[in-house]
């Protein structure tokens, strides 16, 4: 029996994706919680985050959007997750 290397990891992508984006929600809402949304940038969320600022953008697209979605995330459920 063989396994197709190129399937292997595609199992953990949505795991990993998931607590990417619980990562940068926990970091944005600490930031948020002390300075304020208006003084905290996408940089500062990344390395909080331990992540890219690119990971930022391609889970989010925007600071806002992050921000909008982490109601949700507090709930367990972030937007676009599988439930």
């Amino acid at each position: 029996m063989t396994t197709d290397p190129m399937s292997a990891g595609k199992g953990l992508r949505p795991a990993r994706t998931n607590a990417t984006r619980q990562k940068l929600f926990d970091a944005s809402m600490e930031l948020i919680g002390e300075r304020g949304a208006a003084s905290v940038t996408v940089d500062e969320i990344a390395a909080a985050a331990g992540v890219s600022k690119g990971t930022v953008y391609y889970n989010f697209g925007s600071k806002s959007e992050l921000i909008a979605q982490a109601p949700a995330a507090r709930r367990g459920h972030p937007q676009g997750a599988a439930a």
